[in-house]
């Protein structure tokens, strides 16, 4: 199942809809950090996808909990230019981030593979963008 469909299950169960086309960023929780981060990834970098997991979507996050972010992309882009161009976006200390970045055909590979993150993603994450 991919991970678009992952969502709307999620959503459906909670008696949500949403149209899913790219470039949507679907994440409407109440973390307005955690919509913050989206948003601003997804204008400056314009991934494939943008995943939220950990604690930020789980409802264990306190005011000290990092947001935990897989960038998706598609192409030859350095994983570590988008990691160090994605912190130079949220210069403010306040903001802590983990950010992983992945090629989509390596995380359909991976999703399915016990301890990884790609299956952590996609078994607890929320697709906010894409």
């Amino acid at each position: 199942m991919s991970s678009v469909r992952t969502v709307e299950r999620r959503r459906a169960a909670r008696g949500q809809r949403t149209t899913l086309t790219p470039g949507t960023v679907l994440y409407r929780g109440e973390d307005p950090l955690v919509r913050l981060v989206v948003e601003k990834i997804a204008e400056a970098i314009r991934p494939t996808q943008i995943h939220v997991y950990g604690s930020r979507v789980t409802g264990g996050a306190t005011l000290e909990s990092d947001v935990d972010v897989l960038i998706l992309l598609d192409g030859e882009t350095s994983h570590r230019d988008i990691q160090l161009q994605v912190h130079r976006l949220f210069s403010s200390p306040a903001v802590a981030l983990d950010v992983s970045v992945m090629g989509t055909g390596e995380f359909e590979e991976q999703r399915g593979i016990a301890n990884t993150l790609a299956r952590e993603v996609h078994e607890n994450g929320v697709l906010c963008y894409g």
